[in-house]
């Protein structure tokens, strides 16, 4: 078994990511929003074909300003750590299958890392995590003692 305490992935730039997350869906918020205003209003105004994009655009307003809305409460934030054992380590493909993303479930939270640290890590592998508290940037993963997992439990 690997040594504990290991550092598995490493972000120097998790302050830069939270930034351009925000920057990003914020302003993508705000229209998504505003469309979907119009969409409702047309729709409450009589107009019966303006349901499926009245749909389509609540989907997708709902889905972006929930991510801004994390983005922006992390920047007010601190970084939080999390102890225990992973639950789950899988792979999938990313939309249009550009790339591959990896994720980890650790306390039912989902982080997404890299591919190292996704070969390395097994189910129930005790792990310590730093990471923003409502987008889950990971700022580092490492391995974690089994005297800090039950630590954890207690606590």
């Amino acid at each position: 078994m690997p040594d504990t305490d290991e550092t598995l992935q490493s972000q120097y730039n998790h302050r830069f990511l939270l930034i351009r997350k925000a920057v990003i869906y914020t302003p993508a918020a705000l229209i998504a929003t505003v469309l979907f205003a119009i969409a409702l209003s047309s729709l409450l105004g009589g107009n019966a074909g303006a349901i499926i994009g009245t749909v389509i655009l609540g989907i997708i307003a709902f889905a972006v300003d929930f991510e801004a809305v994390a983005a922006l409460r992390d920047l007010s934030s601190d970084p939080k750590v999390t102890v225990g054992r992973v639950g789950r380590v899988w792979s999938k493909a990313r939309i249009l299958f550009f790339g591959k993303a990896h994720y980890l479930m650790l306390n039912r939270q989902v982080y997404e890392v890299d591919a190292v640290a996704a070969t390395e890590l097994r189910d129930g592998d005790p792990v310590q995590i730093e990471h923003w508290p409502h987008t889950n940037i990971i700022i580092t993963l490492r391995r974690a003692p089994e005297s800090a997992v039950a630590d954890a439990v207690e606590g």
